[in-house]
């Protein structure tokens, strides 16, 4: 994944993380479609994250 050419892997972060995240997104928003966009943020920065070696 660190590398950006392993999409299984980031397939696999977020098939383990993925209602877990979005779960606590709803509890911090009211709106669903809100929660639905931070959860897909989140993933989003992570991934970027990684890649740069941040994570």
């Amino acid at each position: 994944m660190r590398d950006g050419g392993d999409a299984g892997a980031v397939e696999e972060l977020y098939r383990r993380h993925a209602d877990v995240v979005l779960a606590y997104a709803r509890a911090c928003c009211r709106d669903p479609h809100t929660a639905e966009d931070m959860a897909s943020e989140a993933f989003t920065r992570t991934v970027q994250a990684v890649r740069d070696g941040q994570g």
